[in-house]
């Protein structure tokens, strides 16, 4: 064997070496993991905030709360109507009659129904935001626990989206304050992975 073909076999086996190391080929299942080398600290980062955007889960909770806050704005266009329509009769009745009056009594109880209704449906919204949005991050959690265990990784940190570059100064301040990871190599990078487990199990279980 010449030089040439040795140098292309060793270079060949440590690159098959870097890959077994990152996890670059991921298994379908945890049992099918290798183990690590001996010593070897395995590392992975994950956007989160990425994998709740295309979980298929978090996005049926958006859309029903969309579906949720559509139903109330045609309700609240409704009552606003409603009032418009006795404006209009009261702008055709003496003013400070007693038909007048009543018109004007009954406009201020569909306004303070209006009123009421959006309240309610507010703290509705905010409510079922927190839950579904909550619910769907245990999943995510969850998944990202068992593919660490299962794929003997020792750390997986949270990875931020890049920084608004248009964001105003406070923004910006917070945002580097909340960015625990300065650098990354893509190579580390499991959001996808993570997001298309988490898709396959919700296909499943709908």
């Amino acid at each position: 064997m010449n030089t040439n073909v040795r140098r292309s076999t060793l270079i060949v086996a440590a690159l098959v070496a870097i890959a077994a190391l990152y996890g670059l080929a991921a298994p379908s299942s945890y049992s099918q993991e290798a183990p690590p080398a001996a010593g070897a600290l395995r590392v992975a980062v994950v956007d989160i905030e990425k994998v709740y955007q295309n979980y298929k889960k978090a996005k049926a909770g958006r859309e029903r709360l969309q579906a949720l806050a559509q139903e109330a704005e045609k309700y609240s266009e409704k009552l606003t109507a409603d009032v418009n329509k006795i404006k209009q009769i009261m702008d055709k009745l003496p003013k400070d009659s007693d038909a007048w009056w009543d018109r004007n009594t009954q406009m201020g109880k569909i306004v303070l129904e209006q009123e009421n209704h959006r309240k309610q449906m507010q703290a509705k919204l905010l409510k079922a935001g927190a839950k579904s949005t909550r619910d769907a991050y245990d999943v995510i959690v969850a998944e990202v626990e068992g593919f660490g265990a299962g794929h003997q990784f020792d750390i997986i940190l949270w990875k931020k989206a890049p920084m608004d570059k248009n964001a105003a100064f406070r923004q910006t301040i917070e945002e580097i304050r909340q960015r625990p990871i300065l650098y990354a190599s893509d190579r580390l990078d499991i959001t996808e992975q993570i997001t298309e487990r988490l898709n396959k199990n919700f296909e499943k279980d709908d």
